[in-house]
């Protein structure tokens, strides 16, 4: 491809041959409300440079993790694979937990609840209680 035909190319057509990518595509575009197939492939580039990116920012850390994991599985350290599927479960679960400040958001946007409720009395009848 010369120089010049690249600075004369205003447009580029892609032909798909393979009819599971062409599916992945259409997916794609319902899954995203993308208007067309260059937004669906916009969408792709963006997201794979921003990984890229994070990789790059944080390679250090990320062989780092990978040299201590690789030394736990050698000193037998690991998690037992009769146990993994449990522990990545949990650990699952606690990420998809609020955060604190989300959880402070949403208390924000609620209505504030009135009810007829003597918390004083309350109070001192848990404190006589212990």
């Amino acid at each position: 491809m010369s120089r010049r035909f690249c600075e004369t190319w205003d447009s580029m057509n892609i032909e798909i041959r393979n009819a599971a990518l062409e599916a992945r595509i259409q997916k794609q575009l319902q899954a995203t409300g993308s208007r067309n197939v260059e937004e669906v492939l916009l969408r792709l580039l963006e997201t794979r440079e921003q990984q890229d990116r994070w990789l790059l920012e944080n390679r250090d850390v990320v062989n780092a993790k990978t040299r201590r994991g690789i030394d736990q599985l050698e000193q037998d350290e690991g998690i037992p694979e009769d146990k993994l599927d449990a522990y990545l479960a949990k650990i699952k679960e606690i990420a998809e937990r609020p955060t604190l400040n989300e959880l402070r958001d949403r208390l924000h946007t609620r209505k504030p609840v009135r009810v007829d409720i003597d918390t004083a009395r309350l109070v001192h009848e848990e404190r006589s209680g212990r």
